[in-house]
């Protein structure tokens, strides 16, 4: 009779959580609430149910982009995990707020507004408004601590900050991620006294030596650190950091789940009816070259770009990859498929893609999807492809979760794509598309392509072997909060 009741209860806590989410849909689409968020810096929309007692509620920050699927599956697949158990609500701080409110509709997490950044925003202002929030909220640490006031200010309400992009602390992104990732510690950790994690990044070198000392302290101002490749725990561990608690996971990408719907479907509604078979999926990011050992840009404390030698080497790398593309079509008789991975301003995948297909002898073999997709419809794509090969990490992975066989390229970005690609026993398939020959690249794939079947076979326990690894991403994340996280 009480187990009877028991599973009552539980069915009708489930019914009553899907009707929420059904609320919180149907409130996303409500006007007034349109209208409010285009006139707030603080716009917040939550699930009706409310904090219920012993739920920790944690914020999601750092240099996330909701067009970059990458972004997107690392975020998505630590909701999907982290939600199994109804004891952890999420919120992200968002520089782009009305895209992050699509993308995450379905979600159930909180899309919160960032003061101190909005599109088309200059730098300045936004160091401004940046600096200016600093000051807010120290004066209000201040009334809060000495004086015992409640604070009201949105920020305050959350247990924790965890900064969730893939990659910060590194000279291959340029400075703007650093500095915001000090500014998010700065603000949280120091000043409102929030414990912050650094979540499943890939970290280094960062070579400059005054950035290197402000690299260190504050990541030892954090409580908890996982990274999701060995060469970036060497650099931790070369760095000194020591104070926070540091695990080695796995990216949390691995933890996608694949779509219940037909793979390939996603390609007939982009208007491709008849597709010739076998497919060979390529996703090419716009600068795999931009990196400062190239001359592609100078990095002090700031970066300087050479436009002239971005241009050159830009020019060098379509043209090699166009000849690349037409020969696949005539060694193997594929068709292509460009698969764009990010859609975002100034780092546009279907912006040089665009330009590869048009150098091709073979443009009426390749496939060049122009437009912008979700997550679960790139992983139908790529899903469909018969071979992979790309720039882009995620595309990769993305690939690997669905048993696709890939070639890996990589560019001067440092040694995360090998050390994350090692996981799952392709590093002697990575190629560098910017210093290795074509015959390399072909003869890469050819083998590959050779070997197809075997290779599903090993990538599908290799990947079972690293789902367990990216696992433990999500119980770090729990013991992080229920043991940091606030009262």
């Amino acid at each position: 009779m009480e187990q009877s009741e028991s599973i009552k209860t539980l069915a009708d806590a489930a019914l009553a959580r899907q009707r929420a989410e059904l609320r919180l849909k149907k409130l996303l689409q409500d006007p007034i609430i349109k209208t409010n968020a285009a006139n707030s810096d603080s716009i917040v929309i939550s699930l009706p149910a409310g904090k219920k007692p012993g739920m920790k509620r944690v914020l999601l920050g750092g240099s996330m982009n909701p067009l970059n699927k990458g972004d997107q599956a690392r975020i998505k697949a630590t909701i999907q995990k982290l939600y199994e158990n109804d004891d952890i609500s999420l919120a992200i701080l968002s520089h782009y707020y009305e895209i992050d409110r699509l993308v995450y509709s379905g979600d159930a997490v909180e899309i919160v507004k960032a003061p101190w950044s909005d599109n088309g925003i200059k730098l300045v202002k936004m160091a401004s408004i940046a600096l200016f929030t600093l000051l807010r909220y120290f004066l209000l640490a201040l009334a809060r601590r000495i004086l015992r006031l409640r604070i009201k200010a949105k920020l305050f309400s959350y247990d924790a900050l965890v900064i969730a992009s893939g990659i910060d602390y590194s000279d291959y992104v340029g400075r703007l991620p650093i500095y915001y990732a000090f500014f998010l510690t700065t603000l949280f950790g120091i000043i409102m006294g929030k414990p912050v994690m650094c979540y499943a990044q890939s970290m280094g070198p960062v070579e400059n030596r005054t950035l290197s000392r402000m690299t260190r302290f504050f990541l030892n101002r954090m409580k908890t650190i996982s990274v999701r490749d060995e060469s970036s725990l060497a650099f931790l561990r070369e760095l000194k950091v020591n104070r926070p608690a540091i695990y080695s996971t796995a990216d949390p990408a691995f933890l996608l789940e694949l779509s219940s719907g037909n793979p390939g479907c996603t390609l007939l509604r982009y208007g491709i009816r008849n597709i010739d078979r076998p497919l060979i999926g390529v996703s090419l990011s716009p600068a795999p070259f931009a990196a400062p050992e190239n001359g592609y840009c100078t990095m002090g404390l700031w970066y300087r770009i050479n436009r002239a030698e971005a241009e050159r080497l830009s020019a060098k790398y379509i043209k090699k990859m166009a000849r690349i593309c037409d020969r696949l079509v005539t060694n193997y008789r594929v068709t292509l498929v460009f698969i764009p991975n990010c859609t975002a301003r100034g780092d546009d995948d279907r912006e040089c893609m665009k330009k590869v297909h048009a150098q091709m002898i073979f443009q009426d073999r390749a496939i060049n999807i122009t437009g912008d997709f979700s997550l679960s419809e790139s992983m139908e794509i790529i899903g469909a492809c018969d071979l992979f090969l790309g720039t882009r990490l995620h595309a990769g992975i993305i690939a690997a979760v669905t048993g696709v066989p890939l070639v890996p390229l990589v560019g001067t970005d440092g040694p995360r794509v090998p050390g994350i690609m090692r996981m799952l026993g392709l590093e002697d398939y990575i190629h560098n598309i910017m210093t290795d020959g074509e015959n390399e690249i072909i003869a890469a794939v050819n083998e590959v392509w050779n070997l197809r079947e075997p290779m599903k076979i090993m990538m599908r326990m290799r990947i079972r072997e690293v789902r367990k690894k990216a696992l433990e991403n999500i119980s770090v994340f729990r013991e992080f909060c229920f043991r940091n996280g606030g009262p």
